[in-house]
């Protein structure tokens, strides 16, 4: 099976360089008639949070003019749940059962600065995690 030429190209233009001369992954912010603006990460913020059997919003304050987050969870053993506020640690059908973070698996996603996230860890369980995000700013 040949892949169509267009592939590579379209990967290549995933990446860009910031303003640190460092690899990064373009971000989409807007797109109007076809065209699309994009952004660059131009600095970023890393957090090390502990989560427990209460929810917390992930990262306490967001940070300014935000374009994207990545939460990893760095237990070996315990999964993290992350969802809005009222998230629960289950799997169970008609709750506000979380999205499930795989012991020492990452979360990543473009979300603005005013969108709240929130995780909690299983009952008795305490989960050390780690929460990058990237500003446009």
């Amino acid at each position: 099976m040949a892949l169509d030429v267009n592939i590579n190209t379209r990967e290549f233009q995933k990446f860009c360089l910031n303003s640190e001369n460092l690899t990064a992954v373009r971000t989409c912010t807007e797109i109007n008639g076809g065209n699309i603006t994009i952004n660059s990460p131009k600095s970023r913020r890393v957090t090390t949070m502990q989560v427990g059997d209460t929810e917390v919003k992930v990262p306490t304050t967001p940070y300014t003019n935000r374009i994207s987050i990545s939460i990893a969870n760095l237990s070996e053993t315990d999964t993290l749940y992350l969802g809005n506020t009222g998230v629960t640690a289950d799997r169970t059908l008609g709750t506000n059962a979380g999205w499930e973070i795989g012991p020492e698996e990452s979360f990543n996603e473009n979300i603005d600065p005013s969108d709240d996230i929130y995780c909690i860890a299983p009952t008795g369980k305490t989960i050390l995690i780690k929460v990058m995000e990237t500003s446009k700013t």
